[in-house]
């Protein structure tokens, strides 16, 4: 507060940029992807919140508390308890230029990744049909007033989670097993047909 103007501004661009280069080079210097992506959406927040920053000098960088104002800011975007640069790209960025559906599909793979990396190898040849056969129901008829209406019939973030989450949780793998076999006379394979040859659970949420 007590800072000349040319010092609060120094100080304000090194709190967003000295550790969070630092964070960046370890980021990229280990096999883990995740804090990779963590820190390139930091940046792209980051680079909007310095052009604000600097447009927004030239005409209130005199107010008392200006540059604390932009700390907290950035602060709010460093921490991950806070998760302010992840809210802020998904609800602004990403819907400025045009990107929902690549970011949709990168979440959908994210999600698939966490759910084999926690089956067993020989459960995730099942899993992954499951997955599939949750994304090929009946999609809604423009034409069929009820089918459009009916929440059932359309696949969105929230119940394919469920629908995933139902998958690593809900599912009995003995009781595929034991009817598969009865079934076909044999073990499940890789050409095994859970619609076919398997009663959906009534537990299944859609």
């Amino acid at each position: 507060m007590i800072l000349p103007k040319d010092l609060k501004r120094f100080v304000t661009i090194a709190v967003g940029t000295v550790f969070p280069l630092m964070a960046s080079i370890t980021a990229i210097s280990t096999p883990d992807k995740t804090d990779d992506t963590f820190w390139l959406t930091y940046w792209s927040c980051y680079g909007l919140l310095f052009v604000l920053m600097d447009w927004l000098e030239t005409y209130i960088g005199r107010i008392w508390g200006f540059f604390t104002v932009v700390i907290f800011s950035t602060v709010y975007l460093m921490l991950p308890m806070f998760q302010g640069s992840e809210k802020l790209f998904r609800n602004v960025l990403v819907p400025l230029a045009g990107l929902k559906e690549s970011l949709l599909l990168r979440d959908a793979v994210m999600l698939k990744k966490q759910i084999l990396d926690s089956l067993p190898a020989d459960r995730q040849s099942e899993v992954r049909k499951l997955i599939a056969y949750s994304f090929d129901i009946e999609t809604p008829d423009d034409e069929d007033d009820h089918d459009a209406n009916d929440p059932r019939l359309s696949i969105n973030h929230e119940n394919a989670k469920a629908v995933l989450s139902w998958a690593t949780s809900a599912w009995n793998p003995k009781i595929y097993r034991r009817k598969s076999s009865q079934q076909q006379g044999g073990t499940p394979n890789e050409t095994t047909s859970l619609v076919q040859d398997v009663e959906t659970p009534k537990e299944f949420p859609y």
